[in-house]
């Protein structure tokens, strides 16, 4: 019986990880193309805008200007998950990154699985 739930709630995380459309910000060419070549073959939509999408990731330097765009994604639509790729480290951008909205934040560099694991945390919550 525990069995039969277990994998019940797996068919639906998958078939929910197909429902996400995500919307990528990168300034490395060679990354996006990597992660987004990654999420299609999992199974996620990737949007070339940003037209509603359920999980935003941006991989940039992490400055404040950056950061100004997260509060107007989560403004459109509260329910969107935004996930950071930085490699700044410290408490002070970790500190920054949340009181400007982002859901998840991720020191790079980083495993491909690591990156997928956390994008179907994000598709969960």
């Amino acid at each position: 019986m525990e069995t039969e739930k277990f994998r019940d709630c797996l068919c639906w995380a998958r078939e929910f990880r197909h429902m996400s459309k995500i919307y990528i910000i990168n300034d490395d060419p060679y990354l996006d193309i990597t992660l987004k070549g990654f999420l299609k073959e999992e199974g996620y939509e990737i949007l070339d805008t940003a037209m509603n999408p359920n999980i935003v990731i941006i991989n940039r330097t992490l400055t404040s200007d950056k950061l100004d765009a997260i509060p107007t994604f989560k403004l459109l639509d509260s329910n969107v998950k935004i996930m950071y790729l930085t490699d700044d480290s410290s408490d002070q951008a970790k500190a920054r990154a949340r009181n400007s909205g982002v859901d998840m934040f991720i020191v790079k560099p980083f495993l491909l699985d690591d990156f997928v694991d956390a994008v179907v945390k994000l598709s969960n919550k």
